[in-house]
């Protein structure tokens, strides 16, 4: 009995388990554009923070003809954005803006973040027309021969469109989806279809 009573003791004079559950940190823009792994052996540019900076200055031309201005998004209820640039080769990271195509993988990608679901979710729908997509890209690049995927069977959501097209030669890819209060943009050049869904699924999982 006694031991009996000295190991009940001993197991109520523990000490308590604590019952604190850490949370992930909130997402940003910039925590969901595409990182460093989310493509193996791709280099991050050297021009893609510099870049995001002056998109968010005002500056229109660090993004692709056609894309919206940062205060056209901010209209639309934007409250943070970010792009990010990666590609085999350094010296192919301008080819961004210039019309040469790149012979090694290069891959743009930006995040908005909006006020809200709804507001995100208006911007998907407006045809792209605030948000760094050109005005229904779905639309040119069906029309120009590409194949084009919408909704669900994408496999990123509701509000989610995927486009493939070869373009001077060149295969490229571009995924444009809504999740929770974020649009996300994926532009690629020489990237294999598995290796584009990866880094997309990578993006969404930062997502939270």
């Amino acid at each position: 009995m006694r031991t009996f009573l000295v190991g009940l003791v001993l197991m109520c004079s523990c000490a308590p388990v604590s019952s604190v559950v850490s949370h992930p940190a909130p997402a940003t823009a910039k925590t969901v554009v595409l990182q460093g792994g989310d493509i193996p052996d791709m280099r991050k540019c050297p021009q893609s923070d510099p870049w995001a900076a002056l998109m968010l200055q005002g500056e229109p031309e660090m993004l692709p003809a056609g894309f919206a201005t940062w205060s056209d998004l901010k209209a639309a209820g934007a409250t943070e954005g970010w792009l990010s640039l990666y590609a085999d080769s350094e010296p192919e990271c301008p080819l961004l803006l210039g019309s040469a195509a790149p012979t090694g993988r290069l891959v743009y990608t930006a995040v908005i973040k909006f006020k809200s679901s709804s507001a995100a979710g208006a911007s998907f729908a407006s045809g792209s027309h605030t948000f760094p997509v050109a005005p229904d890209f779905a639309g040119r690049f069906a029309a120009a021969g590409g194949i084009v995927t919408k909704g669900a069977s994408t496999g990123f959501g509701d509000n989610s469109a995927v486009a493939t097209i070869s373009n001077r030669g060149v295969p490229m890819y571009v995924a444009f989806w809504q999740n929770k209060s974020f649009d996300a943009v994926v532009y690629a050049d020489n990237i294999s279809a598995s290796e584009a869904t990866a880094a997309v699924n990578r993006m969404n999982g930062r997502i939270h």
